[in-house]
């Protein structure tokens, strides 16, 4: 099975969630045969906390790695040890930063490669010119699987990339300019023009992602492993360019654009379909244990299996799914680091059915969940407030965090930078 994760990846980017997405021949044709969850949503709105939960079945309020100095415990089980116990071959090629193996994500891979491209001028994806060490992740993942289709044993391959989430980097002939990334972090200092500009190199990115989904597919055909292998697509949050609301980039919010994330799942078995329920990255862990024949743990997420296989699932019990944030907030439009506390995330939001529901510090927000392109209010009654607050309430946990403290080296602070996390 391959989980692929194209990080800061809107939903609304692709056509299988938004008809005003622009054609992309292969993801629209991955999505064809996948099945879609319509309502996938993160846990967090950055890379860290996210990817924990998509990898542990966790919330973040249980697994830890919320802050740039935190990451998951040395013992936390993760997707990956877990399918290593089961006998599968486990390999990650991975962006760094975030990602890297200093925040816990080696644990479980026999073959754990990160290669950090943040300050590098990459062609594509792919990336086939450049050496074995400096190859981009889809061309190494590319290259294992040839060497997977050999073998009988079963494999897990995670590619994680930050070719999307770094298109405000303008590459030039041997260099990049990074002049528009401070527009990310303080809104007030950029025009609508350069906001017009990088939504531009936003699609213009995705649209190389797609070329290299294609040729990954191309390679699974070529193999013959496309007959036994499961693919997973998503993204750890999305991007916001909306200026005029200061609704901008990722992290320090939790409304639906950072939220809403695509999640596809195409593979032997598995019929297209859309599902609607909501479900979230807490799930997949749950659910790619279960496909594996493993008990599908996830102390939070739940196996979304039902979904998948025979005739469409009636609705589950409506469940409450959350993100929170606690490392970052915005204020009059400039992002700034919040400092650690005992009393949990500073904002959170719990997505229903119906309705959508954030809290920041006293605020409170509550949008519908069926008309969240206008980004509309809704008039919270009493009682919908006391529900939200209870849920919340419950989340509670007076240990805090699991998680351990974690030094940030010169290396790993200046990739943070270039990624546009630390200034």
């Amino acid at each position: 099975m391959i989980l692929i994760s194209i990080d800061a990846l809107n939903a609304d980017a692709l056509r299988a969630y938004s008809q005003d997405a622009p054609e992309h021949p292969n993801l629209d044709a991955f999505a064809e045969e996948a099945v879609t969850f319509q309502n996938a949503f993160a846990t967090a709105s950055w890379t860290l906390p996210s990817h924990a939960s998509m990898l542990t079945g966790l919330y973040p309020d249980v697994h830890g790695a919320v802050r740039p100095g935190r990451r998951l415990a040395g013992d936390e089980p993760t997707l990956a040890s877990r399918l290593q116990k089961a006998s599968f071959r486990t390999a990650a090629f991975t962006g760094k930063g975030f990602m890297s193996a200093g925040y816990g994500f080696s644990n479980g891979f026999d073959r754990f490669n990160e290669q950090d491209f943040s300050r590098t001028v990459p062609k594509a994806l792919l990336a086939r010119d450049a050496s074995d060490e400096d190859e981009a992740a889809f061309g190494r993942g590319e290259r294992y699987l040839r060497a997977a289709a050999d073998d009988a044993e079963p494999f897990f391959l995670f590619l994680h990339t930050y070719f999307v989430h770094d298109y405000f980097k303008v590459r030039r002939e041997t260099t990049i300019d990074e002049s528009l990334k401070p527009c990310l972090s303080d809104v007030p200092r950029c025009p609508q023009s350069d906001w017009t500009e990088l939504e531009r190199l936003y699609r213009e990115r995705v649209s190389e992602l797609d070329a290299a989904i294609g040729s990954l597919m191309a390679v699974l055909r070529e193999t013959g492993l496309d007959e036994s292998t499961l693919v997973v697509l998503t993204s750890d949050h999305g991007e916001g360019f909306d200026r005029v609301r200061e609704r901008v980039h990722h992290a320090g919010r939790l409304h639906r654009d950072q939220t809403h994330v695509p999640l596809l799942l195409r593979g032997p078995g598995l019929a297209a379909r859309v599902v609607d329920d909501p479900v979230s990255l807490v799930d997949v862990t749950p659910t790619l244990l279960d496909l594996a024949g493993q008990p599908p743990a996830g102390r939070d997420g739940v196996s979304l299996v039902e979904h998948l296989v025979g005739e469409p699932a009636a609705p589950r019990d409506r469940r409450a799914l959350l993100a929170m944030e606690y490392a970052y907030r915005w204020e009059a439009g400039i992002r700034v680091d919040t400092a650690p506390t005992d009393e949990g995330p500073s904002m959170a939001a719990v997505m229903g059915a119906r309705v959508y529901y954030l809290r920041d510090g006293p605020d409170e927000e509550m949008y519908s969940a069926r008309d969240l392109e206008q980004l509309d209010r809704m008039e919270m009654d009493a009682e919908t407030q006391r529900v939200f607050r209870r849920i919340l309430k419950e989340r509670s946990r007076p240990d805090g965090p699991r998680g351990e403290t974690m030094e940030i080296d010169d290396e790993l602070r200046d990739q943070l930078r270039s990624l546009g996390y630390v200034r």
